[in-house]
């Protein structure tokens, strides 16, 4: 199922009905930074306008190799919840998915979350 990052993030840190639990869901972004066990997936909401723009990440975890920083890519996985977090507590760590496949993509028209 396609979500938005602020779709995903949102029920996957705060959804007590845990209602993306063994779905497979998919996920499209650029990588802003390369972690040891995979990468950031980040896409940017306005409210307004770019001033206003908000950064909303994803950790991935994947086997595969990262691609390059500003990379676009859609990552299709499931949802992993992160190790001490309650689902529905406040949290400043971005929420886990892990990848089952990805697919670099052109940036899409429209870059921005609204």
């Amino acid at each position: 199922m396609p979500l938005s990052l602020g779709e995903y993030a949102g029920r996957a840190l705060y959804d007590p009905d845990l209602s993306l639990a063994g779905a497979d869901v998919q996920l499209t972004g650029f990588v802003s930074s390369i972690l040891p066990d995979g990468f950031v997936l980040t896409r940017f909401a306005l409210s307004c306008c770019a001033a206003d723009g908000t950064a909303i990440d994803v950790h991935v975890r994947s086997d595969q190799p990262a691609p390059p920083v500003d990379t676009w890519v859609q990552v299709t996985g499931q949802w992993e919840n992160r190790d001490g977090h309650v689902v529905g507590e406040l949290t400043t760590d971005p929420p886990l998915l892990t990848a089952e496949s990805l697919l670099r993509v052109p940036q899409p028209a429209e870059p921005y979350e609204t």
